[in-house]
């Protein structure tokens, strides 16, 4: 795994600056030091760039608790909330921790993702605007970025990225172990995963002699095992400071090739398709032009590969109109999957059970009572098209007009 073994700077009259590699441990700082830093200067993520669409500015939470789907309570330790519409989840973990090296973190910030899609409206208001006046989520981003111009816009996309589970999930270490990276690499790979999963090396730098008074970090952000960015934030931190300064300075950046993540227009879905010569494919595409709400039936999101989206009509808290997904499949899964969560919001719980019960005796598949998703492949419902755009519009027929 390269990194940079010195680092020298030019100081005045020719003075140079010796700069060498550290662990926070070895420094006696904590974790909570790095998550300070981190939650001061999001930069050190080296999440902002034309390969992410992410920009500032950022709202910065600190060990929100989440419920997860199974009733747990967890504490993701930096959730950011990106004037781009995006939610990333930061989980910090120093070198020396045991859950970095067992690799338990991977499944960790994964659960984040799950939990954090799972949320409904009062859910996220009352996680996101606990210090906040706002009675309606449109208002509560409005109070979060009160310079945004386009408040209405940044609010929906940023309830749909977390409602599709559209979150970019980072960990953080201060010097990554062998083989974290090639773990992480082959979850980051999975084209049918909605979320983003990064791994971003913050290495401490101290002078010779300076007993750490000045630490210069240098984050090398990973995308599976590639370099994509590198910035160098110096840190100077004094005992009794509130707060550490910084000095944000990019020193080199590298763009890698792109994931391939991009908006789809509905025309090159189509045509990516037509390529798959899949006839259950072509009408669930049909289908989804014909009755999916307003005709759209493009994410509204950026994906590596074309995508077929059945949405319904929602309101959100504030009256604002806006679409969930009812089911999605790309190109390549060859399955449906239905959003069971979305079921559950629009239906009343007769409803919800008695779709669930049509269409686990339809395709005779499990589906678990308390269960987000359900796949159900193109050879189940090649043979039963017309069940299944049935039980479609019977959901829409019967599903609750949110107000």
């Amino acid at each position: 795994m390269p990194a940079a073994n010195v680092i020298t700077r030019w100081g005045p009259n020719g003075v140079i600056e010796t700069w060498h590699p550290t662990t926070l441990d070895q420094l006696g700082k904590p974790e909570s030091f790095l998550e300070e830093n981190l939650a001061q200067t999001p930069e050190l993520l080296g999440l902002v760039s034309r390969r992410t669409g992410i920009h500032g500015p950022f709202v910065v939470f600190s060990q929100l608790p989440l419920d997860t789907p199974s009733d747990r309570q967890i504490y993701p330790d930096i959730v950011l909330l990106a004037a781009s519409g995006h939610v990333i989840v930061v989980e910090v973990k120093l070198s020396v921790n045991a859950e970095l090296r067992n690799r338990s973190v991977i499944a960790q910030i994964v659960d984040y993702a799950a939990s954090f899609s799972a949320l409904d409206d009062s859910q996220l208001m009352r996680i996101f605007g606990e210090d906040q006046n706002a009675t309606t989520w449109f208002d509560l981003v409005q109070e979060l970025f009160p310079n945004d111009t386009n408040v209405e816009e940044l609010a929906e996309t940023l309830r749909n990225r977390i409602a599709e589970g559209e979150i970019n999930l980072v960990i953080v270490c201060d010097c990554i172990p062998p083989g974290v990276p090639d773990v992480v690499s082959g979850i980051a790979s999975q084209e049918t995963l909605a979320f983003d999963l990064d791994l971003v090396e913050v290495r401490p730098f101290v002078r010779d002699g300076d007993d750490a008074k000045e630490i210069l970090f240098v984050p090398t952000t990973r995308l599976a095992t590639e370099i994509v960015s590198r910035t160098a934030v110096s840190v100077t931190y004094r005992e009794g400071d509130q707060q550490p300064s910084t000095d944000v300075k990019i020193i080199h950046a590298s763009e890698a090739d792109e994931r391939g993540e991009r908006l789809w227009s509905p025309e090159e879905v189509e045509r990516d398709f037509l390529k798959l010569e899949d006839s259950t494919a072509l009408e669930i595409l049909e289908f989804a032009k014909q009755h999916s709400a307003d005709g759209k039936f493009t994410p509204m999101g950026r994906r590596k590969l074309a995508n077929i989206c059945f949405y319904i009509n929602d309101h959100s808290a504030d009256g604002k109109k806006t679409r969930l997904p009812l089911f999605s499949t790309t190109c390549t899964w060859n399955c449906v999957y239905f959003n069971l969560k979305n079921v559950s919001r629009f239906s009343d719980e007769s409803v919800d059970r008695e779709f669930r019960s049509r269409l686990a005796n339809l395709f005779d598949t499990n589906v678990e009572p308390d269960a987000t998703w359900v796949g159900i492949g193109f050879d189940s419902i090649s043979s039963s098209i017309d069940e299944f755009k049935e039980l479609v519009l019977w959901f829409v027929a019967n599903m609750k007009v949110t107000e």
